[in-house]
C-alpha cells in the first residue's frame, strides 16, 4: 500500500502526521512524504527558475533558503515516522502544490493521500485551503483530507450507499489494523423525495397509500440489507458496529449524526450511486468534506480495485 504525505510545515501538515499514526498503516505500508516549494508562473507561464538560476543573486539566494527549510521539515516528519516503525522516504519538488500532488500520486500509484485541511497560507476564515479542495476534488484515488489533530481513533462513521465509491472507503477501513476496540458507526439516508410525494395533494391517497407504503418499506429494507451485510464484514475485524437508516437530506443527516457520536473519521464515497460520471465529486461529498468538524476519508473506486487486487495477490 502506498501512501502519499503531502507536507509544507503548518499546523495541519503535522495532523496529517498524527493521522498516519493513529490510522496504524498495514505492515509493508509505503509512507512517501512530498514537499512542494510553490513556484507561481507569471504571464505566459514563465516560471522565475526558468529566466534566474538558483543562487546566482538574492532571488536564487532566497530559493536555496526556502529548499533548506523544507528539507528540515521533510527530513523531521521522516524521523517522526521512522520512530514509529513506519517504512517511510522523502521526495521533494518546485510547481504548483495541487498539480505536483496529483502527479506524484499518479506516478506513484497511491493508493490513499493523506492530507491537511489547510496549508501554510490558508486563511483563517475558509474550511478548506485551495491546495486540499484541489486535490480531494481532483485526485484518482482515495482521500484522507484531516482537519484536526486524531492522536488515536475509537469511533468512525461510515455513510454508505452501496456505491463502488463507498464500498472503496470502507474497504480501506478493512484494511487497516485499527485497534480492535474502534466502534463504527453505519449510516444511510433513504430518499426524502417519497415522502414528499404522499403529501402532495393531487396524490389520490386512498388509491395509492398503500403502494406507495410499499415502495417506502421496499427501499428501506433495501437500505437495511446493505448495512447488514456491510456489518457483518466489519466485524469479521472484532470492531463494534452500530447501524442506522435516516430519511431526509444526506448532508443535513450526516452531520447530525457526527455531531451526536463525535467520531475521529468521517469514511464516505467520493461520489454516490447518483452522482454523474464527468463530475470527480459528488455535492454531497463536497459539502460534508467543507463542513464537517473532524477528518474525511473520501473513497475513490480506483484505489478499491486497486487495493482488492493487492488482496488477491496475496493471498
Amino acid at each position: 500500500m502506498n501512501v502519499l504525505l503531502p507536507i509544507d510545515g503548518s499546523p495541519y501538515s503535522k495532523m496529517a502526521i498524527s493521522m498516519v499514526k493513529a490510522l496504524q498503516l498495514p505492515v509493508g505500508a509505503r509512507v512517501i512524504v512530498l514537499g512542494v516549494l510553490p513556484e507561481h508562473a507569471l504571464f505566459g507561464g514563465v516560471h522565475f527558475h526558468s529566466v534566474i538560476g538558483r543562487g546566482e543573486d538574492c532571488l536564487g539566494g532566497h530559493h536555496d533558503y526556502r529548499e533548506q527549510k523544507e528539507v528540515e521539515v521533510l527530513q523531521a516528519a521522516l524521523k517522526t515516522l521512522r520512530a514509529l516503525g513506519v517504512r517511510a522516504e522523502i521526495m521533494n519538488c518546485w510547481g504548483n502544490p495541487g498539480n505536483e500532488i496529483l502527479k506524484a500520486a499518479r506516478d506513484l500509484k497511491a493508493q490513499l493521500i493523506i492530507i491537511g485541511g489547510k496549508g501554510e497560507h490558508g486563511s483563517p476564515r475558509s474550511q478548506l485551503g485551495d491546495v486540499a479542495q484541489k486535490v480531494i476534488r481532483d485526485a484518482h484515488t482515495s482521500v484522507i483530507l484531516v482537519k484536526r489533530d486524531t492522536p488515536r481513533i475509537r469511533k468512525i462513521l461510515l455513510a454508505t450507499d452501496g456505491s463502488a465509491y463507498s464500498n472503496a472507503a470502507a474497504d480501506i477501513l478493512l484494511g487497516l489494523p485499527l485497534p480492535a476496540q474502534t466502534h463504527i458507526v453505519l449510516m444511510t439516508t433513504v430518499n426524502p423525495r417519497m415522502a414528499a410525494v404522499m403529501k402532495m395533494p393531487t396524490m389520490d391517497l386512498e388509491t395509492n397509500r398503500n403502494f406507495l407504503e410499499q415502495l417506502q418499506r421496499a427501499e428501506e429494507d433495501k437500505a437495511r440489507g446493505l448495512l447488514d451485510e456491510l456489518k457483518c464484514r466489519l466485524k469479521s475485524k472484532g470492531y463494534t458496529i452500530s447501524a442506522m437508516v435516516l430519511r431526509g437530506d444526506p448532508v443535513e443527516e450526516i452531520l447530525m449524526v457526527a455531531s451526536a457520536v463525535r467520531p475521529e473519521l468521517i469514511a464516505i464515497g467520493a461520489k454516490g450511486l447518483t452522482g454523474i460520471e464527468a463530475l470527480l465529486l459528488g455535492s454531497v461529498t463536497q459539502k460534508v468534506a467543507s463542513l464537517a468538524n473532524c477528518s474525511v476519508l473520501i473513497g475513490r473506486a480506483t484505489s478499491y480495485r486497486s487495493m482488492s487486487s493487492e488482496v488477491v495477490k496475496s493471498s
